[in-house]
């Protein structure tokens, strides 16, 4: 999925560009920057991680520590 996910194609480039420089006229089109396949694997990934983190309280230095923090408030 990361593969498929960094891998661009002319119209996943021209998606990137108009996010970049539209971000809210993107939004309002309900565009999607990923297929709905990949942003469900990568959902159920982080919240996953932070699931298991939370259950054996591991702490690390990461992304996700910072999601898990801004989370709790």
């Amino acid at each position: 999925m990361g593969k498929a996910a960094a891998t661009f194609n002319f119209l996943q480039s021209l998606k990137s560009i108009f996010f970049g420089n539209a971000p809210r006229l993107a939004k309002s089109l309900k565009l999607d920057f990923l297929p709905k396949a990949q942003q469900q694997f990568f959902r159920t990934i982080v919240l996953e991680t932070m699931a298991n983190r939370e259950m054996k309280n591991i702490i690390r230095p990461d992304m996700i520590h910072l999601l898990m923090e801004a989370k709790k408030g």
